[in-house]
């Protein structure tokens, strides 16, 4: 049964720090449907079974692969200066979404490679979402965002949809194009923020 990483002792987090590492080393050179327990058992010199202790299966692992590409995208999302007007921040904060997916390819799949569980209740927004989420609740609250009818995770979820479809064909079908697609990204994020603004 595998443990909750806050109970760890220092040598047990330390071992699940590196299986962590073997699965993401992995998952970069091979890409995520190559993942498996025994692999990256292998990779640290430890039996598959031993990995049970530390992870309930190659799904439990990948959560936690998840976790921490949430995490690294988080500090892409951040890097924008808090100091920038709302909606230039937004726009920035579009680019770095699209420049982690760019950068960090086999990261980005494993964030959608498994469904979130519906909440009991609507909770505030978690992770790297909330960071957007947060940018936009301050927009309308400013008045610089006008969401009609919708509120802040309404036009979070819009804002997210459109920036990860242009992440994602980047990746996908317009992967061997040998185009400089940042300024076309950056322009028509502009457009999408200057269409918050009516």
């Amino acid at each position: 049964m595998a443990e909750n990483s806050s109970t760890l002792t220092p040598r047990r987090r330390k071992t699940r720090a590196a299986i962590l590492n073997a699965a993401r080393g992995i998952v970069r050179t091979e890409g995520i449907d190559r993942l498996s327990l025994r692999k990256v058992a292998g990779a640290i010199g430890y039996t598959a079974t031993a990995i049970y202790e530390y992870f309930a299966g190659k799904d439990d692992l990948v959560a936690a692969l998840g976790a921490l590409a949430d995490d690294r995208l988080a500090d892409y999302l951040k890097r924008p200066s808090p100091a920038l007007p709302v909606d230039e921040q937004l726009v920035e904060i579009g680019m770095a979404y699209i420049h982690f997916a760019a950068e960090n390819p086999e990261e980005f799949r494993i964030l959608f490679s498994t469904p979130n569980q519906p909440p009991d209740e609507s909770p505030e927004p978690q992770g790297s979402f909330a960071i957007l989420y947060e940018t936009i609740r301050v927009g309308i609250d400013s008045g610089a965002f006008d969401p009609g009818d919708l509120d802040a995770f309404a036009v979070s979820y819009t804002a997210w949809a459109f920036v990860h479809g242009m992440a994602t064909l980047r990746l996908t079908a317009l992967r061997d194009y040998d185009i400089d697609f940042d300024p076309v990204n950056r322009w028509a994020l502009e457009r999408f923020v200057s269409g918050m603004k009516e």
